[in-house]
């Protein structure tokens, strides 16, 4: 058991293991914000995961191409694209869960509160109190 978590904590140490991990995490963070914003403009699921996922795989390939081969500000590789659209389809399979569980509490609160208001007056009253 220290063996193994000795050998994960000495990878981490790794220069091109963090870059790797860098890159993961961009496409991570930029396909589930754009995912989230986009699902939040347009309340449509599909739309909003392909708008995340395209997003974070293009900024991970235009880096690369840009960035590093045509600026020359750093080395371009296949693995840094790879990193990215793996980061990228991760990040939009988390932001696709979290819209479904979202979209799974709105319609729950919306029958909850049409049931109290058919059911009686006395659970009205006590969500419009919350309201």
């Amino acid at each position: 058991m220290r063996l193994t978590l000795l050998i994960i904590l000495l990878s981490f140490t790794c220069k091109a293991q963090r870059d790797i991990l860098y890159h993961n995490l961009a496409g991570h963070a930029i396909a589930m914000g754009t995912g989230w914003v986009t699902y939040k403009v347009s309340d449509k699921i599909g739309l909003s995961m392909l708008m995340g996922l395209g997003t974070g795989i293009i900024a991970g390939i235009a880096k690369e191409e840009i960035w590093d081969r045509k600026w020359k500000r750093g080395t371009p590789s296949l693995d840094d694209k790879l990193a990215t659209s793996w980061g990228s389809v991760i990040g939009t399979v988390c932001v696709s869960v979290c819209m479904t569980i979202n979209r799974e509490k709105q319609y729950q609160n919306q029958h909850y509160i049409r049931h109290d208001f058919r059911k009686d007056t006395l659970n009205a009253t006590r969500h419009e109190r919350f309201n």
